[in-house]
């Protein structure tokens, strides 16, 4: 409202009347430069005719009622205020408990790597071995009374060589005499000193009817001494089911005793 406006005087009585800036002040419990800042955002204050400044009144009923449209309105604001933070509020708490969750697992990854790194670097080093072992397979010796005596041998020693290299750390040689099938138990280190491995597995296959017996030795290649053995007998007519479970147990157990 313009501060020089002339304007009707409201019909209210002289009780309702606030003759002075301390007045309108003190009936709105602030101070006279926030009254006077009001003013300027539409608080109902009138100057006398003269224009003499500091002359200026207003009245309680229309204070009062600025007052309170004034009051809804920062209240309108506030709750519009509130509205937009809810929206809101839900999608940010979300990133800062992710955020916060990821600092805490890498915070939790990096105190385990230096706490329990050094052990585990260890464990590792004494389970994995330091290097591959080799070793040569021999031809199985086939006893069955059968037709069939060498193709059984053949296939078993094909089973173990495969089930040995899945087993893992360990290289494979296949050994191919130039004449019988059976070797001298004496050759048998000879052989694994030639082909520059560690160890031989050599063995047996006797099939006779429904009853299988297969036998395997393990031989250090260094001084001929058998390092373990094994023999599994079946009384079954699927051969090859046993076979596969023979082949694979035996490869187990030669990689546990060279390693």
């Amino acid at each position: 409202m313009d501060k020089h406006a002339e304007v009707t005087i409201p019909p209210y009585s002289a009780a309702d009347r606030l003759d002075s800036w301390k007045a309108i002040a003190s009936h709105l419990h602030r101070d006279i430069r926030t009254v006077q800042r009001w003013q300027r955002e539409g608080l109902p204050v009138y100057r006398h005719r003269h224009f003499k400044y500091g002359s200026i009144y207003a009245y309680k009923t229309e204070v009062d009622s600025w007052w309170l449209t004034r009051q809804a309105a920062r209240k309108k604001i506030a709750e519009s205020r509130s509205f937009q933070f809810a929206v809101f509020k839900a999608p940010v708490l979300k990133r800062t408990i992710y955020a916060g969750l990821a600092l805490l697992i890498g915070l939790l990854s990096l105190m385990s790597y230096h706490l329990f790194g050094p052990r585990i670097r260890r464990l590792i080093a004494q389970t994995v071995p330091s290097k591959q072992a080799t070793i040569v397979v021999l031809p199985f010796q086939d006893l069955s009374s059968n037709s069939h005596a060498g193709a059984q041998a053949s296939q078993f020693t094909s089973e173990l060589i495969s089930e040995i290299q899945r087993a893992g750390y360990v290289r494979v040689v296949q050994y191919h005499p130039d004449g019988s099938d059976a070797l001298p138990s004496e050759n048998f280190a000879a052989v694994a000193r030639a082909l520059h491995a560690d160890a031989a597995v050599e063995g047996s296959i006797r099939y006779d009817g429904t009853h299988a017996t297969i036998s395997a030795t393990l031989i250090r290649g260094s001084t001929g001494h058998a390092l373990w053995s094994t023999q599994f007998e079946q009384e079954d007519e699927n051969l090859k089911a046993f076979q596969q479970r023979a082949a694979r147990t035996t490869a187990l157990g030669i990689r546990n005793i060279l390693f």
